[in-house]
């Protein structure tokens, strides 16, 4: 089971690239739309990112399992006119799936493997456990386990949708992080990524020509065997051993759009 930990708010950041034509379904127009999913309609065949409402009926889904959702945030490749739009492609990977770490309902923060997380009362709260919208987030409690979507701005994901997957991490449970190094030894490859110390073994796996250094945008991925959490001692510890580490696109690189496609709207 994948943990998904996800929120919304209703600030929609959206975003356009180029890409090149190509017979995969990355989008013949070359558009790339980045956002939250702000509506799902027609049975899931209508999916609305950045004001722009993609007929989804052919596209490949990339969500690592599940449906696409309101409040993931996705990149959506396919062609763009107007306010309407034909998705080829939407991909979507949450920011953090793992355990809660430390959780202030008030305050509307969490800390989940180590990483800062933001929500509002506009956040999508869905129990995956039992398939319940609205659900309650004072009820999750250090130790749970959650997915979020959201935006990584300044060291805290600024969660769009947040998806509890229960009470405890199962056996073998699939966790990741996603953030920007620091502490990187050269020496061992070890890192960190928020309050969560990542190392690296033989059977790491290294994706999209990763480089690793401080400031570097990386996810990475472990699992529940590989996983030390002391929720007990202060500060509380989170430590793992990457199964892989994959390079991250800074999503600053892309063109941002308001929300009526402005003067930044790449067609």
């Amino acid at each position: 089971m994948n943990i998904k930990y996800l929120a919304t708010t209703l600030a929609i950041t959206g975003s356009l690239l180029l890409a090149g034509c190509s017979d995969s379904g990355d989008g013949a127009n070359g558009n790339r739309v980045s956002g939250t999913v702000t509506s799902v309609t027609d049975n899931g065949n209508t999916v609305t990112v950045a004001n722009v409402a993609f007929d989804a009926t052919n596209a490949d889904i990339d969500t690592d399992g599940g449906n696409i959702a309101e409040g993931m945030h996705v990149y959506v490749d396919g062609d763009v006119d107007g306010d309407t739009g034909v998705a080829h492609k939407i991909t979507y990977d949450s920011e953090i799936e793992g355990v809660v770490m430390a959780h202030d309902s008030v305050a509307g923060t969490m800390t989940v493997m180590g990483q800062q997380v933001s929500y509002n009362v506009d956040t999508i709260v869905y129990d995956d456990d039992s398939k319940m919208d609205n659900f309650d987030p004072a009820t999750i409690v250090p130790g749970n386990v959650v997915e979020v979507s959201g935006n990584l701005v300044n060291g805290v994901v600024e969660a769009t949708r947040i998806e509890y997957e229960g009470a405890t991490l199962g056996a073998e449970e699939d966790i990741e992080i996603k953030g920007y190094i620091s502490n990187y030894n050269s020496a061992d490859d070890s890192f960190s990524i928020g309050g969560c110390s990542v190392t690296v073994d033989v059977n790491t796996d290294f994706e999209d020509n990763v480089i690793l250094a401080d400031n570097a945008l990386v996810e990475v991925k472990s699992s529940e065997e590989l996983l030390t959490i002391d929720l007990n001692t202060q500060p509380q510890t989170c430590a793992m051993v990457a199964v892989e580490v994959e390079g991250e696109d800074d999503e600053d690189d892309y063109d941002d759009i308001d929300d009526d496609h402005g003067d930044d709207y790449v067609s």
